[in-house]
């Protein structure tokens, strides 16, 4: 479960005439602030928003972000368990009518391999946002954070813990592996093989990873209006979303840090950085 957001509003008091009396801080709760924010959210002109960057880029950050500006967003353990392996068959039709319910989705399986293709035919006129990590630090984080989940030490997680590891549903975790990180044309046999052997291959990941980078990034070449690719971990604020969202020029606050594998690298406080959005905020 993600723990709750902590938002927060500086400023100054003030005599009509201008003279600073008193500095103040105030503490504001996640509902009130997004019940502020949700005339400018729903107001929006896009059809629906994917975030499509890999598990372990700061996707569950986003989430938290887009709630908080307003959005109604998915349920991710209920999409990806309901719709993953359906997408791996072919079968799109439950996925796509989730989709009607929310505005915004991320991790699996909108992560997940050519996804984006889909929904940007079924859902015309949306945003997707990509969020990117540089790869050696995106790889070390994802063997940490399955390591830690299926709890054994980084570099003792077998195929056999994969296949038994039961988050979601029993298997759930191994046909994903097999599906989208293990795949490999066998040039004799012309048929698809799981190489078990690429288990947390470093160079084999991180191929991938770039190369889904870059199949994105060519994809949308002659519609960048459509596609944000942030870094997040180099990002002071969220202004650039907001642009991108096309929300009032005001909307502006820090980005907190969320499902870091190692707790100390959270941060769940949120500073507001606009004096017009502290007002709103503060009904003034």
């Amino acid at each position: 479960m993600t723990p709750s957001l902590k938002v927060t509003v500086s400023g100054y008091k003030m005599y009509t005439a201008g003279s600073i009396i008193a500095s103040y801080k105030m503490s504001l709760s996640v509902a009130g602030v997004r019940l502020k924010l949700r005339p400018y959210a729903k107001a929006k002109k896009w059809n629906k928003c994917f975030c499509i960057g890999s598990h372990k880029t700061g996707t569950t950050t986003m989430n938290a972000l887009m709630n908080l500006l307003g959005y109604d967003c998915a349920p991710e353990l209920e999409m990806a368990m309901s719709t993953s392996e359906q997408l791996q068959h072919g079968l799109y039709q439950e996925l796509f009518e989730k989709i009607r319910q929310y505005d915004f989705f991320q991790d699996s399986p909108f992560s997940d391999g050519l996804t984006w293709v889909a929904l940007d035919s079924a859902f015309p006129g949306s945003k997707f946002i990509y969020t990117y990590r540089d790869p050696e630090s995106w790889f070390e984080s994802l063997v940490r954070f399955q390591a830690k989940n299926i709890g054994k030490a980084v570099g003792e997680v077998s195929p056999k813990d994969i296949a038994d590891f039961s988050f979601l549903r029993s298997g759930f975790l191994k046909t994903k592996t097999e599906y989208f990180w293990l795949a490999r044309v066998d040039d004799r046999l012309q048929r698809v093989v799981h190489d078990w052997s690429l288990l947390y291959d470093k160079k084999h990941y991180i191929h991938l990873y770039i190369e889904r980078r870059d199949q994105i990034l060519k994809y949308f070449q002659r519609r960048e209006q459509d596609l944000l690719v942030i870094d997040l971990t180099k990002e002071d604020s969220v202004k650039p979303i907001a642009d991108f969202l096309e929300l009032p020029c005001f909307v502006n606050f820090s980005i907190p840090a969320f499902n870091a594998t190692d707790e100390a690298d959270n941060n769940y406080c949120v500073n507001v950085l606009d004096s017009r959005l502290a007002e709103i905020l503060l009904g003034k």
